[in-house]
């Protein structure tokens, strides 16, 4: 009592009221703002000065952020929230801030910093938009616009005038972005405040979409990104009033190439142009679209649309491919323009033809001849081709000598396994049968011909890239296909052991022996040559200065280092071989057993 008397009434409450903050201090304290009562200047007790936030609210260009709380008052903590609501005690969404806090906006930061014997600060609420680019493009209700996601690109923003209080955001899937996977769009209006959620629309053609409340008249943005950072590729996004698609149309290109009836034109889709423009005028109430294909996969095939002179679709896409579905028909007006746009099928790539007509059949592939350059060949002997980077076609010719004609290819230093496109036409330059790849063992096509008539024969490699030397020839039987007897070729010696070296891909060496005995054992050993890279041997029998193939080549690498073959004792053979991957020197001998020749 004495001690009280002594202090003083004033010092008797600043005791209290300190006790009162050691009572009621964060630990204890609802983080509601609560201050205390009476005169803090009596009291002398001081607040805790309110956080801010670096980088500071407002417009944030890029798509996520880290947010960094500060208080210049130490040892103060600072709670926050990210949902709109300020921080509380017993909010479960309340978290104390220890380092910085990653958004994607919009988002509103609420925070409050506190500290035992302190008044709470004020509160912060850093409100964190979208900035919106100056480059948005502008979209036009009811046409489509096109869009691309890449990895180095992978937002895009759009921007439109609402024309009524619930707007509808359609994606077109069917460019090269995948239809499954799809990708997300998210709609803000000017001052980048979010309107609805971020949504993801996916499937294919154009049932993806979704609605919106907005104001009419007003402007809005629309950002696009793809659903996984390897989701990548071309698509389409519109808008307008209603759920459905229907009426949206496209501007066709100023460029669209002319096409003229039943006459073929050419056409090539790769990863810089995975989509082509072609143009006619009717001729007919119905019209068919026909396709044929070069280096395209036929299996696979190609999309085609049709569209009328506003852009609007004609029908739907279809996807034509093969021999049986290379035509689709559309309902036309006569004498009206129409527009066909052709895209990928997935990821293949190729050169290929289309054409209109008015009826199912497709019309004559009609191919330009040479005036020269043309080499003459005659039945059932080979005759010598190289294709190289400036020398990519070659054109032969023959005399049918049969109703059936099989045309034949060998391969040299060009590689097997992809081999040659051949194309034969007849001599007004009318297709016979479409392109065909010939390679490896795939290596003879028949066609129907006239006897007596001449025919040309194209040939293309499979791509730029595979050149070298090849044979071409023609006769009347799928089998007993003799390839040319090379010259400068090494003599082996039974049990002994010769040497060969690679210094190109593709390329081949050929070595020749009698053979001893049935069967005969063919041996490699390496050198400098990768064994995992191996050798390609096939071994050959002498017939009437040619050879024939002696069963199938084979493969001799690292495990297997030798083949046997069914032989003739006395017979002279001969064995082709040509590295299957890598360069450098080795090994070959043949023997009578799985012993391989002494060293």
């Amino acid at each position: 009592m004495v001690i009280m008397l002594f202090l003083g009434f004033k010092a008797i409450r600043r005791i209290a009221g300190l006790a009162l903050i050691a009572a009621i201090g964060f630990t204890a304290l609802s983080l509601t703002g609560l201050s205390l009562t009476g005169c803090p200047t009596d009291r002398g007790i001081e607040t805790v000065a309110r956080p801010t936030a670096t980088p500071e609210a407002g417009p944030v260009a890029s798509g996520s952020i880290n947010v960094t709380l500060k208080t210049t008052t130490p040892g103060a903590d600072i709670f926050y929230t990210i949902n709109g609501n300020t921080p509380t005690k017993n909010d479960p969404d309340t978290k104390k801030f220890n380092d910085p806090i990653p958004i994607t906006p919009p988002v509103t930061i609420t925070a409050i910093a506190v500290k035992y014997g302190m008044y709470n600060s004020e509160i912060l609420k850093a409100e964190y938009t979208v900035k919106i680019p100056s480059d948005a493009i502008l979209l036009a209700e009811n046409k489509w616009a096109d869009g691309e996601l890449t990895a180095s690109n992978n937002v895009q923003w759009f921007k439109f005038t609402a024309s009524a209080s619930t707007q509808y955001i359609h994606a077109n899937l069917n460019g090269t972005m995948s239809a499954w996977n799809g990708l997300y769009i998210q709609v803000y209006d000017s001052s980048g405040v979010a309107v609805g959620k971020e949504e993801q629309l996916s499937g294919s053609g154009n049932l993806s979409y979704k609605s919106i409340t907005v104001t009419s008249g007003q402007e809005y943005y629309i950002k696009v990104r793809p659903y996984s950072s390897s989701s990548t590729g071309t698509y389409q996004i519109a808008f307008n009033s209603k759920d459905s698609s229907s009426s949206i149309t496209i501007t066709p290109p100023s460029d669209a190439k002319q096409l003229a009836e039943n006459k073929w034109a050419d056409g090539e889709l790769t990863v810089s142009s995975d989509e082509q423009w072609f143009k006619f005028t009717a001729t007919a109430g119905t019209q068919y679209i026909h396709v044929g294909f070069g280096t395209l996969s036929s299996s696979q095939g190609l999309y085609v649309q049709v569209y009328d002179s506003s852009g609007a679709k004609v029908g739907t896409e279809d996807n034509l491919y093969g021999s049986s579905g290379s035509n689709r028909s559309r309902p036309v007006t006569a004498g009206q323009e129409y527009y066909i746009k052709v895209r990928r099928y997935n990821s293949y790539n190729g050169t290929y033809q289309i054409a209109f007509a008015a009826s199912s059949t497709a019309p004559p592939i009609i191919i330009t001849l040479p005036s020269s350059d043309v080499t003459q060949l005659t039945e059932n002997k080979w005759e010598d081709g190289n294709l190289t980077a400036s020398n990519n076609v070659q054109w032969f010719k023959f005399t049918a000598s049969a109703s059936t004609q099989y045309i034949h290819a060998a391969f040299s230093t060009l590689d097997s396994l992809w081999g040659v496109y051949v194309q034969v036409c007849d001599s007004s330059g009318v297709a016979v049968g479409t392109e065909y790849q010939l390679y490896g063992n795939n290596d003879i096509v028949a066609r129907p011909v006239t006897i007596s008539k001449d025919y040309y024969i194209r040939v293309r490699p499979y791509s730029s890239s595979y050149t070298g030397a090849y044979q071409i020839m023609f006769n009347k039987s799928p089998s007993s296909v003799l390839i040319p007897l090379p010259s400068g070729v090494t003599q082996l010696t039974l049990n002994t052991w010769a040497n060969g070296n690679f210094t190109a891909t593709p390329g081949e060496q050929w070595f020749k022996f009698t053979a001893t005995a049935n069967p005969q054992y063919i041996h490699v050993s390496f050198g400098t040559l990768s064994p995992t890279g191996g050798v390609l041997v096939q071994v050959y029998e002498v017939y009437n200065s040619n050879c024939a193939a002696v069963g199938d080549e084979l493969y001799l690498g690292s495990s297997t280092r030798y083949r046997s073959i069914s032989v003739t004792a006395g017979q002279e053979y001969y064995i082709k071989v040509r590295p299957y991957s890598s360069t450098g020197t080795y090994q070959i001998g043949f023997t009578t057993s799985t012993m391989a020749p002494s060293p």
